[in-house]
């Protein structure tokens, strides 16, 4: 039947269009898994492209906001490293403390007679007094070669202009109205302009006028001011009113319009890139700025300075990778060091800072201080004693955790060519009546002797023999030392008193200032209250906020507080602290020592290394011997980075000035560290091959299927056909 034999091709025909949608299907899909492999081979090359235009932002967590913009007005360390990141001074260390150019290309020391006979001539006639060559001796005058091709952040040229008037802002007679740098300052006559990349500074004494040689004149970290900004404002408004904004720099960073904002709101900061740092110049196709002539190539464009309140949530965001750095307290360090999960991401660093810090705990001992503290302060039996009765070793393990080492003077070992290290040579310590040394009625009531090292060490039997020698008798309850006859006796021979009555039955009670919310100030006072009890001396805690400690502690209105200091690599900057040519400027101790005074002189004019150190430290060993300066602590820092975005933080205990609380002069770290977020880059050859072989083998089986779907359908015709014939045989 004719017409049944053409239904049955009619069918054969459907089922023929279907097999070839099943191909086309197949087609289809091999070309989609071809079209993936494609897109990966080809998605490298894109993704390196979209690295390069992506914003790599470098986060760093602070515990402590920038107080303000101004570089002459911030007091804290945050806003010094706040200044690191976006000004710039002539000289700065490398990551390992060498001095090396900046600003400056190169310098030089001299005397009035050789610079009176350089092809260019000073004129001496100018300087007004110290006029005669002859009165300048060598190292009293030294020249800085300028960088050259240097442009500020506005595209303003740097030049000789700039630094002699940065220079001349800041000392005669603006010397305490710019505060921040007096180290320096105080030491600076004059500075001249020698030619556009050239300038002369001329170092006297600020008060004598004297001409010094100073061999700190590689160390001269004094931040740059531009003068087409600047001109014409007064040095008043330049150091305590203007606001810091904007910000023309020289630095590798600047701020943003918002600046002024965020340092008022203390939540972050965010830097970009001073695009003036490296650049090509337009004009003649060159490269040119401070980073490009140094080889400083910075990877960051956007540096985001985070402020938290609470250590607490600063962990929990560098433990998570939403932050790149921070600096940790002890205790939270310590956590994320135990942690049995702790990312493989996060790199923990414990080691001395660059920056050369150390915690302090002293008495106010100056002389003239206004109102009623109780005078025995003053006294160096007490001072003594107290220091015998400061376990050291206690608050390193205790407060600091372990991570850090009892402190001597003023300068840590990090830089160890200018540490003091106390010897085996004996050091003899004597109460005395009071009188003159040269008196005939001069009596020592005790006395001991201890090699230099351990003559400071905890001993709390000799600090009570030494205030029992003393005069200090306890009260009936046996609770408190008070002054006694001898003790009275001994203030007014001493000439700290005038009349005897005034003190006797005084107790040895004093408030210890404490800065609120500094933890570790909170806990070495909690211990020292608790040790002192054991020799009679009470403490205290007088808690106030940073204001009014700065306001008591440099009006020399406290009995006793904790703080911390740090300088930059010279041991000029930190020793000068302690100086009478300090008072009621930078030195909190109150200290006025001819022989200290000495100490530091000779060790900033000396020259040669060896004779320098010797009196570098005399100056250590004076603070050590002292007693009412007590080096607690060197703390070792505690920090943490996070490698999910960048790497190569290199090794900080080898390298200081690479950790991120360095800030005397632009952070090597931010030329150091390498992006590794934010995308691909390298063809991932091996993903490409998993696809391209997923594909190949999804097309197998999908050909595997339609061959076997198609035989069993031939099958199945046929045995339709067949049907049909017996079929029609039987009709």
């Amino acid at each position: 039947m004719t017409k049944g034999s053409d239904v049955i091709n009619d069918e054969k025909s459907i089922k023929g269009k279907g097999n070839m949608s099943r191909s086309l299907i197949a087609i289809a899909i091999v070309s989609f898994f071809l079209m993936s492999a494609f897109q990966i081979m080809i998605s490298g090359s894109v993704l390196a492209e979209t690295a390069r235009t992506e914003i790599r932002t470098f986060t760093i967590g602070m515990t402590e906001p920038v107080m303000s913009a101004n570089p002459n007005v911030g007091a804290n360390d945050a806003d010094y490293v706040f200044y690191s990141y976006i000004y710039s001074e002539l000289i700065v260390p490398d990551k390992d403390g060498v001095a090396r150019p900046n600003l400056a290309s190169s310098w030089w020391w001299m005397d009035g007679q050789n610079a009176s006979t350089q092809p260019i001539p000073t004129d001496f006639s100018t300087l007004g007094v110290n006029n005669d060559p002859a009165d300048w001796p060598t190292g009293s005058i030294w020249e800085y070669n300028l960088t050259e091709d240097v442009f500020w952040s506005d595209s303003e040229p740097f030049t000789a202009d700039d630094v002699v008037f940065s220079i001349k802002l800041q000392i005669g007679s603006n010397y305490a109205t710019f505060w921040a740098y007096q180290p320096y300052t105080r030491w600076i006559f004059d500075a001249q302009k020698v030619d556009d990349h050239r300038v002369r500074v001329f170092f006297a004494d600020h008060f004598t006028e004297k001409p010094v040689p100073v061999a700190w004149g590689y160390s001269f970290n004094l931040g740059m001011h531009p003068k087409h900004i600047f001109e014409g404002m007064t040095p008043a408004y330049i150091a305590q009113t203007w606001d810091g904004t904007p910000a023309v720099n020289l630095g590798p960073f600047t701020g943003t319009d918002n600046l002024r904002q965020e340092v008022i709101g203390g939540e972050s900061i965010t830097l970009v890139r001073n695009m003036y740092y490296n650049f090509t110049d337009p004009a003649d196709g060159k490269q040119k700025g401070l980073g490009y002539i140094w080889k400083r190539p910075i990877e960051i464009d956007r540096l985001v300075m985070k402020f938290y309140a609470d250590e607490n949530p600063l962990a929990l965001d560098i433990r998570m990778g939403n932050i790149d750095a921070c600096k940790l307290a002890p205790v939270d360090y310590l956590a994320l060091k135990n942690l049995p999960d702790k990312p493989k991401e996060l790199i923990l660093i414990s080691t001395l800072s660059g920056t050369v810090y150390s915690e302090i705990v002293h008495w106010n001992v100056y002389k003239g201080a206004p109102g009623s503290l109780n005078p025995a302060r003053l006294d160096p039996a007490l001072s003594r004693a107290s220091a015998l009765a400061t376990n050291k070793t206690h608050i390193v393990d205790q407060v600091f955790k372990g991570l850090g080492m009892p402190g001597v003077g003023i300068i840590t070992p990090v830089w160890p060519e200018w540490y003091w290290n106390p010897g085996d040579e004996p050091s003899t310590f004597n109460v005395t009546n009071g009188k003159n040394e040269s008196a005939s009625d001069y009596e020592v009531l005790y006395t001991y002797t201890k090699p230099m090292k351990n003559v400071m060490d905890f001993d709390i039997d000799t600090a009570n023999e030494i205030l029992d020698a003393a005069g200090y008798v306890w009260n009936a309850d046996h609770t408190v030392r008070e002054v006694g006859p001898i003790a009275a006796q001994r203030l007014k021979d001493m000439g700290l008193i005038g009349d005897t009555n005034l003190v006797l039955g005084l107790e040895l009670s004093f408030s210890d200032l404490i800065t609120q919310g500094v933890s570790l100030d909170s806990a070495i006072a909690d211990y020292l209250k608790w040790e002192w009890d054991h020799i009679g001396i009470k403490l205290e805690s007088l808690l106030v906020n940073v204001a009014t400690w700065s306001t008591m502690v440099y009006g020399y209105t406290y009995d006793f507080t904790q703080t911390y200091w740090s300088g930059d690599v010279d041991p000029n900057y930190l020793l000068f602290i302690p100086t009478s040519y300090t008072i009621w400027a930078w030195n909190e101790f109150g200290t006025e020592d001819p022989v200290y005074d000495h100490y530091y002189d000779m060790q900033a004019k000396t020259f040669n290394y060896t004779e320098r150190k010797h009196w570098v430290d005399e100056c250590q060993k004076w603070q050590y011997l002292s007693g009412h300066t007590i080096y607690v602590c060197y703390p070792e820092t505690t920090f943490a980075c996070s490698e999910i975005r960048w790497t190569n933080w290199g090794n900080w205990t080898q390298h200081p000035n690479l950790a991120i609380d360095y800030f005397w002069g632009d952070n090597p770290l931010l030329y150091h560290i390498k992006y590794v977020g934010g995308g691909g880059g390298a063809i991932d050859w091996g993903m490409t091959t998993l696809i391209i072989g997923v594909a190949i083998a999804a097309i197998l089986v999908i050909f595997t299927r339609i061959r076997k779907k198609r035989r069993e359908e031939s099958m199945l015709s046929e045995e339709e056909e067949g049907d049909s014939g017996e079929q029609q045989e039987g009709t």
